[in-house]
């Protein structure tokens, strides 16, 4: 048994935290990333909750995570820009006085 809190079960075999009912993979995909060394190949799967209701909420509640921070990226990239051109504003402006006073 392990002593740190966790199960020796694997995360496939542990029941659907938000209903107890047993979880399936839904799809299995493999993914290359370009590493330093070269290119590495990881196999990815899609694991759901056989709990159609639940997995329908869950599929819900991410659909909406997803909303807020694409959301929050774009305000984020909005005020980036903003700064840069006030930064860029203000480089100008100390150029061009810089240019007066000599």
């Amino acid at each position: 048994m392990s002593t740190n809190g966790t199960s020796s079960k694997s995360y496939i075999e542990q029941p659907c935290d938000r209903c107890g009912s047993p979880k399936v993979v839904s799809e299995t995909w493999d993914q290359a990333h370009e590493t330093i060394s070269g290119t590495s190949t990881l196999k990815v799967s899609q694991i759901t909750c056989t709990n159609e209701a639940c997995q329908a909420e869950f599929d819900k509640n991410r659909a909406e995570e997803v909303m807020r921070i694409n959301e929050k990226k774009m305000k984020k990239e909005e005020q980036d820009k903003i700064r840069k051109d006030n930064i860029a504003q203000t480089i100008r402006e100390r150029k061009e006085s810089k240019l007066l006073t000599n």
